[in-house]
């Protein structure tokens, strides 16, 4: 019996060589440098291989961290955007992985035009073939008696086997002795037919045919390897008349078709992955290379980091440190900033750095003797650093040190048109030229000769000459014998606050060893704290006054104004919390209305005081008058009537309390509802409790404000506030008195607590206020009259035009050089 063979129409397998299988993308990549100090930005360089498209400081949009003295600091910055272009590896369509290879194909068509590659570089070349479809490339039916490009065509052959598949006709390889289009009719010319012969043809006309593959060597047919057997990667051999296909080495598939092997697509290639590269180098062929900025003398074992620094890469005052990507970098302590080349330490230090001729040699001895703790450990400062060859003789460094510092870091082109303090509290107005005065003394000019001078804690500014024109405050210095209380106790300008301390009826410990940090507010920040509260504490909260003063008082340091710059916040002797600000015009702000300082650190021996233009009031006295007196209204309801024996399962309505006794007797729902039966029940009684807004007396409005004159006089005492929370705070006068506080007396001849006693002005317009006195008003005289009471006139005395200001009812005398 002959035995026929399956076969399909081979057909040349491509890897489409010819075509380009990287379609690479070219873009730009951005960059950010690490952010540093914006006075260091300016020398900033970007990695090699990108550009710098940021100018001068670069982006102020970030910040960097450095450490001043014992405290780490979060400080705004800038960086530079760098680009670069770069070359991205990307397959073109029917390409996959790292290396780009073709995807299986069939005749030239990628997954035969039946399958989606899975391509890209991070595919794997695998065809995901259409429904009917099989095979490496989709190249095969998976009906196996299909055929045609769909595969949608059934093959009909009853005695033999169909030239099948995407790219096969539907013919039939009849079996002998069959014959025909559907091998159907036997033939008796192909009875003799040896094996893998089929009947081609129909009827007496039929033949003896070797099948497709063979070829016929005498009367028999034997396999043959015919160009198209197997893919062009693949050995075709004979064996028991079959053909075989086995994909060379480096290539895998069926043989039919064939893909090279990429070692490097998975574990690495077998590469150490942490510091080498599978590198293809073809067909099952791979090498390990070491990564950029490593080396090995054999790198399949693994690489070491290779030193990428040189003697000139990094600055002295860096360290220069390889990356793991290869890139050297310049590497600056935590207590310094750097520009990516070289590292700057604080403003004493980099003032020492740039006496390179000797012109600061004087300005190195005023920082070191006035204030070198504060430029070596604290900040950050802006520093004027005066062009001085020689030490100042007959200065207080600690004092003129202050005129040269200014809290925060400002460039030049930022203090350009502004006012600013400095550490000393003068204020300074910047000009656009680089020039600068100070308002105290408009008419002495100073100039910016060099700016921008980067340091770790601040910014440094080279100017003309020092700061000389301005008077020292060395009265602050010169009372560290004595205590806080002494100082407070002899000077007017405390004179306010001490009344408070006097009267607050506990005792405070400022004559006590200390240390102490007092905060003193201004006689006109207390005089503008005339809500009625002073008044208050001191009469009726004399607890609310001693909470009140503690946390004006800090106990655990003698904190300096440098001290108090460098801290957000500290806790004061009330347990309360005082927030610190520092401002952009280089002044500092406490609390949450931010109080400024207006004179700095008056040395005590206990401690340190500093003058402030505000009132601190801790948030454990707020409020601190009793301007709220809410009403709390109760009243009496019924829950729902049931029946009684239902009593327990009802509840008083939301927001009321149920009470021990309940309603007898109500009138029940009946049940069913429309039922002409009355049912007598039980309900509960419910209590409801609402609290209605209102101010206490002598407060008004939904902010209960107080009356002018204050809670306890208000309208002081000459009239009736329209108060409550409806109230408008307006006075209604007693008769003979008028005015918004009805504090002026209606008939304007009259003083006096009652407004009735006469006024004594003349020729002028009375005070008819009831502490008038009965004088005129300032400035009301008519012309030709002064005094109190507009009653002189300017009189002659002689003829020489001596005049004297007498009474309108006596004369001028003149004897010898007095006149009377």
């Amino acid at each position: 019996m002959l035995y026929l063979l399956i076969l399909g129409i081979l057909v040349p397998y491509s890897f489409q060589q010819e075509t380009h299988s990287r379609c690479d993308e070219h873009s730009i990549i951005q960059y950010s440098t690490p952010c540093t100090a914006c006075a260091a930005a300016s020398t900033v360089t970007c990695p090699r291989g990108f550009r710098k498209i940021t100018t001068d400081t670069g982006n102020a949009n970030c910040s960097y961290i450095v450490q001043i003295g014992q405290r780490t600091f979060n400080l705004p910055g800038c960086s530079h955007t760098c680009i670069k272009t770069v070359t991205e590896r990307r397959c073109c369509p029917n390409f996959w992985g790292p290396r780009c290879l073709p995807c299986p194909s069939w005749s030239g068509k990628a997954c035969n035009w039946h399958g989606t590659c899975l391509d890209g570089p991070t595919g794997n070349g695998t065809c995901v073939c259409k429904n009917g479809f099989s095979g490496l490339a989709c190249q095969e039916c998976t009906n196996k008696n299909a055929y045609g490009e769909h595969c949608n065509s059934e093959c009909s052959c009853a005695n033999g086997d169909c030239n099948s598949g995407p790219d096969g006709d539907g013919e039939c390889y009849c079996q002998p002795p069959f014959s025909g289009p559907k091998c159907d009719t036997v033939s008796e010319s192909c009875k003799n037919c040896t094996d893998y012969h089929y009947c081609k043809g129909e009827n007496a006309g039929a033949i003896c045919e070797c099948l497709p593959g063979f070829k016929r060597i005498g009367r028999i047919c034997a396999r043959i390897c015919v160009p198209g057997s197997c893919d062009k990667n693949a050995e075709c051999s004979v064996k028991a008349g079959r053909f075989e296909c086995k994909c060379h080495l480096g290539y895998e598939g069926d043989g039919k078709v064939c893909v090279p092997v990429d070692h490097c697509a998975q574990n690495n290639g077998g590469c150490p992955a942490n510091s080498t590269i599978c590198d293809y180098k073809g067909p099952g062929q791979v090498v390990c290379s070491c990564l950029n900025g490593m080396e090995s003398s054999n790198p399949s074992t693994g690489c070491v980091m290779k030193s990428a620094c040189t003697d000139s890469t990094c600055h002295i005052s860096s360290l220069c440190q390889t990356g793991q990507d290869g890139i050297p970098r310049c590497i600056c302590s935590a207590q310094q900033v750097g520009d990516g080349y070289r590292c700057f330490g604080t403003i004493m230090e980099r003032i020492v750095e740039l006496n390179h001729a000797g012109d600061l040699t004087g300005a190195i001895h005023l920082f070191r003797k006035g204030c070198e703790l504060s430029v070596s450990q604290r900040g950050p400062f802006t520093a004027l650093v005066p062009f001085l060859r020689f030490s100042l003789p007959g200065v207080s460094e600690s004092s003129l040190c202050k005129h040269h510092l200014i809290l925060g870091q400002h460039l030049s082109d930022e203090l350009k048109g502004n006012d600013i303090w400095t550490y000393s509290g003068e204020t300074i107005r910047f000009k656009t030229d680089k020039t600068f005065i100070f308002m105290r003394d408009p008419d002495t000019l100073f100039t910016i000769k060099e700016s921008n001078i980067v340091a770790s804690n601040g910014i440094i500014h080279i100017i003309d000459k020092p700061i000389t024109n301005l008077p020292s405050d060395a009265s602050n210095t010169q009372l560290a014998s004595q205590t806080i209380g002494d100082i407070l106790a002899e000077d007017t300008k405390f004179n306010r606050f001490v009344s408070l301390l006097d009267n607050c009826g506990a005792s405070m410990p400022l004559r006590g060893p200390g240390p102490l940090t007092v905060f003193v507010p201004t006689n006109n920040a207390i005089d503008r704290f005339r809500d009625g509260s002073v008044l208050y504490m001191l009469s009726d909260a004399r607890h609310k006054l001693q909470e009140l003063l503690k946390h004006h008082m800090f106990s655990e340091a003698a904190l300096t104004v440098d001290q108090l710059a460098s801290m957000s916040a500290i806790n004061t002797m009330a347990k309360q919390v005082i927030n610190i600000k520092i401002t952009n015009d280089g002044r500092i702000l406490l609390g949450e209305k931010g109080a400024p300082l207006e004179t700095k650190d008056i040395i005590a021996s206990n401690g340190v005081i500093h003058l402030i233009d505000g009132v601190l009031v801790p948030s454990s006295i707020v409020p601190i008058l009793p301007h709220r007196c809410d009403v709390n209204e109760s009243k009496i309801i019924q829950g729902p009537c049931v029946r009684c024996s239902y009593l327990f399962s009802t509840e008083c309505p939301s927001g009321s309390t149920e009470l021990d006794a309940h309603l007898k007797g109500c009138e029940a729902s009946p049940v069913p509802p429309f039922s002409a039966t009355k049912i007598m029940g039980c309900a509960k009684y419910c209590k409801v409790t609402k609290t209605r807004p209102e101010c206490c007396k002598g407060f008004y409005g939904p902010d209960c404000k107080p009356c002018i004159g204050g809670f306890t006089h208000p309208c002081y005492d000459k009239g009736i506030c329209l108060d409550g929370i409806q109230g408008n705070g307006s006075c209604q006068c007693v008769p003979g008195f008028t005015g918004i506080a009805c504090h002026i007396c209606s008939d304007l001849n009259k003083h006096g607590e009652n407004c009735d006693e006469d006024c004594h002005c003349v020729h002028g317009e009375c005070d008819n206020r009831p502490h008038g006195q009965g004088i005129c008003r300032r400035g009301s005289c008519l012309e030709g009259y002064s005094g109190d009471h507009c009653d002189k006139t300017a009189t002659p005395c002689n003829s020489d035009g001596v005049f004297e200001h007498c009474h309108i009812n006596a004369y001028c005398s003149y004897s010898g050089s007095n006149t009377m």
